[in-house]
């Protein structure tokens, strides 16, 4: 707090205390709760959302395997430019 930045760690520290309040609230209730429970009841996902969740995580791998080169190509972009 050299800065006297006393606002930001108020904020800090509320944010904190909310999510930890949240997070053992379920802990709580997973451990300690009623025995009995509540019954779930699953919708079926219909067809055009399963498809939509398919594509975005073919998307997804193929973002994730695609990345290596794309960062060759952006660190020899990068070394063309700064050869100069």
């Amino acid at each position: 707090l050299q800065n006297g930045n006393y606002i930001g760690l108020a904020l800090m520290i509320i944010t904190s205390l909310i999510a930890m309040y949240s997070l053992f609230r379920i802990l709580f209730y997973m451990y300690f709760g009623d025995k009995d429970g509540e019954e779930v009841n699953f919708k079926k996902i219909p067809l055009y959302r399963k498809r939509i969740l398919s594509i975005l995580v073919v998307v997804v791998i193929a973002i994730g395997i695609a990345a290596p080169v794309v960062l060759n190509v952006t660190s020899d972009a990068t070394e063309l430019n700064t050869s100069d």
